[in-house]
């Protein structure tokens, strides 16, 4: 069944392209002024419904045959009855417009009678002509019902071919047709197996009862399809008519020619349009009066070369060069052929002429142009060839990248040069270029043998230089832009980091302040002798160091300023050197001259380069060693060659044993984005020499290969030795300062609202808490209302969810202008807490504090 459904499609497919080919031949030819011309299209036509008519016998027998029930074939049967009845009839007047035959009519409609009358039974009453389509070997059968109807469908398919196979014989044995001969033929030959094979299949061996044969006519019919394809593509069957012939002729004429009759009245023509309504001044401008004195004016004088307007197009009018011939017979002038040159090209032509040694010279410039911003670019740019990479020209900015001079690059490889890029962005650029595309503008990154890589953006197109086919390279070093994208990533993710940090270090201090507050309370209330106290102590101390490392984080995360203050600058190291080698290898050790004096710092600030200088330390060894850091006081007595003012100064020294430095490096090292150790960014070692030299001093560092290095930092001294004694604790000293009168305190966190009202409590004071700004200005209100205003108030900077210290502190400077308010924040720092006095406080509060700082805060409040 798969085989005849294939044959049957085979052949359908065919046939449609044989049908096409006739209809596209038939609607191509303009009607010409003869009398062959009906024979030529009838052959066509013919053609054309005979090859229709096949293909969709050929698509009705494969659904036919490839159909799963017998209902479902004797439906497709009936749906393309229509094929296989009027196909013998065409083909009959196929057979006689091959041979230029024409019969007349009524005599041209009876090979159809027969299979028009068995379609309309047919599609009436399906039963009265086929009986059934059982299933056989390959697909299915008919069997016809033995009506007068099937009788007459069985001898319209028997008989009919016959008459056209007669009417095809007869052409090719008659020796005036000429090539009909070999058509006929071709077609006669490939037709009989056709005929005989498919006859005796599917009514002759049925007729006698085998009933279980294949479908054959599928199979059959495509010894048809050739020889109708051989005819019609290799005979010329739809080519011989007279009428073709001289129609191929006359418009293969490259001049416009049209005929016109005696009157001036045009016949036909070769151009689009034909003869156009017959009127001559649709070709010729001018002509529209007397069209045949015109003609015959211009025949007279055999005209040659006039120039005039032309329509080569329906209202295109061009310049044309006329000739006008007349046709004459024995009693004269029977009409005129008028033909047209046209000359728009040629007149196209001087002006192109004249335009262009314009052109060259504008050409010249151009090139000039392009060669002077060739080689004044600050871009680099190569051009190289696109089959050997050798490298034809290229200009200064090229040449300094690859090291060389313009003159050593010409001529070299491409690749060759001290560069390196991958292999596939190659294959992708030569296949870009080859196929006279541009590379578009890319990031590549170039690695080189000599000095460190490079990015580049490039872009790259074809280009013709001297007859070859390149490739024009540009190039321009994006190396730092690239780095400082980079960088610009990294600072605004330190800002992020910067932003979390403060948010954990204002929830941490709210949190320390609780605690501070309590412990401070506790240790009023136990003996200062016992162990308790001292515990106490040692528990509050800790507190004040978690406030300081509280300090140091909100400074280094925001960049804030704090004002510097009198400290232990070896403490200061020891403190920062452990946490830098905090999960590492390296070990360190501490060695300090007594009596140290301290120096005014910014505690956190300094903490943070001594944290880079050890952390560089850790970094230069690897697989672990010992860093000793030394404090010592040294005195410079007069200018040195660096400069420095003479003084005492408090030495630290970091000294690692690590790989060391090379000589050239030490030149650099505390330049921005020089970066000595891996794992270190670009600005670690810049960062401290920064920082030590708005404190007024500097730092010092000497490396040997393989024996490590030393860094030394120098601070002004505050004092000479043993002149200040030194203090541990700020607030301790100050001791507690009692107080009287009623505080307004507003903080959101329960905890600290508890803490700080027994604090207050403990100090003397009416404490009065609330969350939030309006209970605040409420509460502030009332005591005013009471006769009992509030002595001072404490407001926390911001409050979640609600107003903060600055708008609370509005509210209450318009009821009272001069009640002292303070502002307290777990921040460390802020615009606010830097300039409070801007904005309406009197002092600030930072959190967290203790018991003694709280009373010297409010010590002024009376």
């Amino acid at each position: 069944m798969r085989l005849t459904f294939f044959f049957s499609t085979v052949a359908f497919c065919y046939f449609a392209a044989i049908a096409l080919f006739a209809v596209s031949e038939t609607g191509s030819r303009r009607p010409f002024p003869t009398a062959g011309r009906a024979s030529g299209r009838s052959l066509e036509r013919m053609l054309c419904a005979f090859s229709a008519l096949l293909a969709f016998w050929s698509l009705g027998t494969a659904f036919f045959v490839s159909s799963d029930s017998e209902s479902e074939a004797l439906l497709w049967f009936r749906l393309f009855a229509f094929s296989w009845y009027l196909a013998p009839g065409t083909f009959v007047l196929f057979a006689y417009a091959q041979a230029s035959r024409k019969p007349r009519l009524p005599f041209a409609a009876l090979p159809f009678v027969p299979g028009l009358a068995v379609v309309a039974v047919h599609l009436i009453d399906p039963s009265s002509v086929v009986a059934a389509a059982p299933a056989v070997s390959g697909g299915r059968h008919v069997v016809y019902a033995s009506t007068f109807w099937s009788h007459l469908a069985i001898a319209n398919t028997v008989l009919m071919p016959l008459i056209a196979a007669g009417r095809l014989a007869g052409t090719a044995l008659s020796p005036a047709s000429g090539p009909r001969r070999r058509q006929a033929g071709v077609v006669l030959l490939f037709f009989a197996p056709t005929y005989l094979f498919t006859t005796a299949s599917s009514v002759v061996a049925r007729w006698f009862g085998v009933s279980d044969l294949p479908p054959m006519a599928p199979a059959f019919s495509v010894f048809l399809v050739f020889g109708l394809s051989f005819a019609v593509f290799r005979l010329g069957l739809l080519d011989l008519t007279p009428v073709t012939a001289a129609k191929r002729i006359w418009s293969s004429v490259s001049d416009g020619v049209a005929l016109v009759s005696a009157e001036g009245a045009v016949i036909d023509s070769n151009l689009p349009g034909g003869a156009r309504g017959g009127r001559l001044d649709a070709f010729v401008e001018g002509a529209s009066a007397g069209a045949g004195n015109w003609a015959a004016a211009r025949a007279e004088g055999e005209s040659a070369g006039e120039e005039s307007l032309f329509a080569f197009e329906p209202g295109k009018f061009l310049p044309a060069s006329l000739r006008v011939r007349a046709v004459n017979d024995d009693r004269g002038p029977i009409g005129f052929v008028v033909a047209a040159r046209d000359l728009s090209a040629e007149k196209s032509l001087a002006r192109e002429t004249a335009l262009s040694s314009e052109r060259e010279s504008a050409l010249r410039s151009a090139e000039d142009n392009f060669a002077r911003v060739f080689r004044l670019s600050p871009a680099g740019m190569i051009i190289a060839e696109l089959g050997t990479s050798a490298i034809l020209d290229a200009n200064a900015a090229a040449a300094r990248v690859a090291g060389l001079t313009r003159e050593d690059l010409i001529g070299r490889d491409l690749w060759s040069l001290d560069i390196s890029v991958s292999q596939g962005l190659l294959d992708d650029m030569r296949r870009t270029l080859t196929g006279g595309l541009t590379v578009d503008t890319r990031e590549i990154s170039v690695s080189r043998e000599r000095g460190a890589p490079l990015v580049f953006a490039m872009t790259a197109g074809p280009i013709d230089f001297s007859g070859r086919k390149a490739a024009l390279i540009s190039f321009v070093d994006i190396s730092e832009l690239i780095f400082l994208r980079r960088e610009l990533f990294k600072s605004q993710k330190n800002e992020s980091i910067g932003a979390m940090a403060a948010g954990l270090a204002h929830d941490f201090n709210n949190i320390l302040t609780a605690i501070m507050g309590n412990v401070s309370l506790a240790r009023l209330s136990v003996d200062e002798a016992g162990d308790v106290s001292a515990a106490l102590a040692s528990a509050e101390a800790a507190c004040s160091r978690a406030r300081d490392l509280s300090k140091q984080l909100v400074i280094y995360a925001s960049g804030g300023v704090t004002v510097p203050e009198p400290h232990d600058v070896f403490e200061v190291a020891r403190e920062a050197t452990r946490i830098a080698l905090s999960g590492s290898s390296a070990t360190a050790s501490f060695e300090s001259e007594a009596n140290l004096p301290r120096a005014l710092v910014d505690r956190a600030r300094l903490a943070m380069a001594f944290n880079n200088l050890a952390l560089n330390a850790v970094n230069s060894m690897p697989a672990g060693g010992a860093l000793r850091v030394r404090g010592s006081l040294c005195r410079v007595d007069e200018r040195d060659a660096s400069g420095q003012v003479p003084g005492e100064y408090v030495r630290v020294e970091f000294a690692d044993e690590g790989e060391g430095l090379e000589p050239e490096q030490l030149n650099r090292i505390f330049d921005p984005y020089v970066n000595t150790k891996k794992k270190l960014g670009g600005f670690g070692l810049a960062i401290c020499d920064s920082i030590v030299q708005r404190l007024g001093g500097w730092i010092s560092v000497e490396s040997v290969r393989g024996k490590g290095s030393t860094f030394a930092v120098y601070l002004p001294a505050l004092a000479p030795a043993g002149a200040e004694p030194r203090r541990e604790e700020v607030g301790a000293e100050r001791g507690v300062k009692m107080g009287r009168g009623k505080i307004l305190l507003m903080d959101d966190d329960l905890a600290i609202r508890t803490m700080s009202a027994r604090l207050l409590t403990r100090l003397g004071y009416e404490a009065t808490t609330v969350a939030d700004g309006p209970a605040a200005a409420a509460a502030f209100k009332a005591a005013q209302s009471a006769g009992t205003p509030f002595r001072a108030a404490i407001l926390d900077l911001t409050i979640a969810g609600g107003i903060g210290g600055v708008e609370t502190a509005g509210l209450l400077r318009e009821l009272d202008a001069t009640v002292p308010i303070f502002v307290s924040s777990g921040y460390g720092n802020g615009p606010v807490l830097d300039d409070y006095p801007s904005y309406g406080f009197d002092g600030t509060i930072p959190k967290p504090y203790t018991l003694e700082e709280l009373s010297f805060r409010l010590s002024g409040v009376r």
